[in-house]
């Protein structure tokens, strides 16, 4: 038949139907459209990791084979690794998904194959002839003598076009825009004698945060020539790594030189040039590529959920240890954050636990920026009996933060910033849910900033936003509230205390907000319990009681009785 089409409804005349289909018709029909290869979802389909001992784990998940679908919708443990070789050679075994359209098969299922010991061991090789094609999920590399297989020892196949591949786009897609480049190029090599000097250069981004555990990915990026020509750069965590030092690169393959911890995040950049006239405007345009790229001043944080508050540490201390090109840098972070447990610290009044260290004793010598803007809020819950920081370090600059503290023990404190100089926040909101001492800051500067401090103690609770013990303050706008649960309490939003320790305390306010909001249980006092504080109070906004200033200059007060 030359022409055909479908699918119809199929008419009865005289017991038969005039349209008759197969399963084959359907294959055929979604395998010119649908590509060979794993679904790329937020499922993280069909990834292989170690479960402990030898046995393997495989995510539920799609893929499409020659046209036809699978689905696995509960994690596969039935797989273990054979038995490790014994002696000095190992083996790679693969795991695979494999197609069946044989009579007796009829049907898509995954499979082990088992590679042959050898010095040098290779995987096996895929079948796809006599009815059977395979795509390869996972290689694990099987050591002589090991009774445990770890995620380093598994090497992730599905971004491999050459054995698996993604299906990110419908057959045809990639094609017709390949074509269209090398008639691009077929063009450019015919025109550029008769154009003047111009060299272009192209930027191409693959990346991926590690599941688990590993020494090893594979970046899809099908315009990357493995040649040399390209440049690639390497980023783990939006640090860049140094090849041969941090890494070794094998065509599209990366090892790195020590394992990568699950929710790393890996960046690979290939940058592309094509030239006019000449290899001499190419390495002239290189390296002004270069030097583009060594001063970036952003990186985006993905949030993995549950170490984040580790993640952003080690992004900071390894910024702020090392000799970089940048003066500054900015730190976007996205998703919803997670923290577990602090960074550091053991918890008593001499060295708190710290949330986060996002800041460096050496506050002068650069600052590194972090966005919350897209994050979600940050919750630190705290245990019974510890002194906590919220964040850690001098030097510090949060913009568009949301962190609640929940510290409401006995024995227990909290003090949101923990650093005493060059700290900066801006447009960020600071709740702290304590029992008798929780405080934002002792000093710094917070523009169009809220807090909220909570101590819930009926004994004297100390519930200061801010308690300045040296240093300046400085407040832009922004809204405060400071509560105690006891109605004879020290409750205030600034609070400065005995001269000689606070003697060089200071205070520039302008337009801070501090409104009477009524809570059960609680009470609120007044803005200042501050004897020997210096400095002005510009256009407070307000219904409290301002309370003892000392020597501060308080010019203009506006009272409103409830929050604007």
């Amino acid at each position: 038949m030359a022409q055909s089409s479908g699918f119809f409804n199929a008419l009865q005349s005289g017991g038969t139907y005039d349209r008759k289909y197969n399963a084959e018709d359907y294959s055929d029909n979604l395998g010119a459209i649908i590509s060979t290869g794993v679904l790329r979802s937020g499922n993280n389909d069909l990834y292989v990791q170690a479960a402990g001992g030898m046995a393997l784990s495989i995510n539920v998940g799609r893929a499409w084979i020659e046209g036809k679908w699978y689905k696995n919708d509960t994690a596969f443990t039935d797989f273990s690794v054979p038995t490790a070789p014994t002696g000095d050679r190992g083996r790679v075994d693969r795991v695979v998904l494999r197609l069946d359209t044989n009579i007796s098969g009829r049907e898509i299922e995954l499979a082990y194959l088992a590679g042959t010991p050898a010095i040098s061991p290779t995987a096996p090789a895929l079948t796809r002839s006599g009815g059977i094609y395979e795509i390869a999920l996972a290689d694990i590399a099987v050591n002589p003598n090991v009774t445990t297989i770890t995620q380093s020892d598994i090497y992730d196949r599905r971004a491999d076009t050459d054995v698996c591949g993604w299906v990110t786009s419908p057959v045809g897609y990639d094609d017709y825009f390949t074509n269209l480049d090398t008639e691009f190029n077929t063009w450019f090599a015919e025109t550029k004698d008769t154009l003047a000097s111009v060299t272009m250069v192209k930027q191409y981004h693959w990346g991926t945060t590690a599941t688990g555990s590993t020494t090893s990915v594979t970046f899809n990026i099908p315009q990357y020539d493995p040649t040399g020509v390209d440049i690639v750069q390497i980023y783990t965590d939006g640090l860049l790594m140094i090849e041969d030092t941090d890494y070794t690169l094998s065509g599209s393959t990366i090892t790195f030189t020590t394992a990568k911890s699950a929710g790393t995040n890996i960046d690979v950049f290939v940058y592309k040039s094509i030239d006019g006239t000449g290899l001499g405007s190419v390495s002239d345009e290189v390296t002004a590529l270069q030097n583009q790229v060594d001063s970036i001043t952003e990186y985006m944080y993905l949030c993995n959920g549950s170490t984040d508050n580790v993640e952003l540490t080690n992004i900071a201390q390894t910024f702020l240890a090392n000799d970089t090109a940048y003066d500054n840098m900015t730190v976007y972070v996205h998703g919803t954050f997670g923290a577990t447990s602090p960074v550091g610290g053991s918890g008593t009044s001499s060295a708190r636990y710290v949330w986060m260290n996002l800041g460096t004793e050496n506050a002068g010598m650069k600052r590194l920026t972090f966005d919350f803007e897209n994050c979600s809020q940050i919750t630190l819950n705290c245990q019974s009996g510890y002194y906590y920081y919220g964040v850690g370090g001098n030097g510090i600059h949060l913009r568009n933060a949301s962190i609640v503290a929940n510290c409401d023990y006995s024995g227990s404190q909290f003090l949101m910033i923990g650093g005493t100089s060059g700290n900066i926040c801006d447009d960020c909101t600071f709740v702290i849910n304590a029992y008798d001492y929780g405080c934002i800051a002792y000093s710094g500067m917070f523009n169009n900033c809220n807090g909220t401090v909570i101590n819930s103690s009926s004994n004297p609770a100390y519930p200061y936003c801010f308690d300045i013990r040296s240093g300046l303050l400085i407040i832009n706008d922004g809204e405060y509230y400071s509560y105690s649960g006891n109605a004879s309490g020290d409750s205030a939003i600034i609070y400065t205390g005995i001269a000689g320790y606070y003697a060089t305390a200071s205070l520039v306010c302008n337009t801070m907000r501090c409104p009477t909001a009524a809570r059960s249980g609680l009470t609120q006092k007044q803005i200042f319990n501050a004897t020997v504080i210096r400095g002005a109070a510009n256009n407070l906004i307000t219904s409290l009681d301002e309370g003892s200033s000392g020597a501060l200059v308080i010019n203009n007060t506006i009272n409103y009785a409830s929050p604007l």
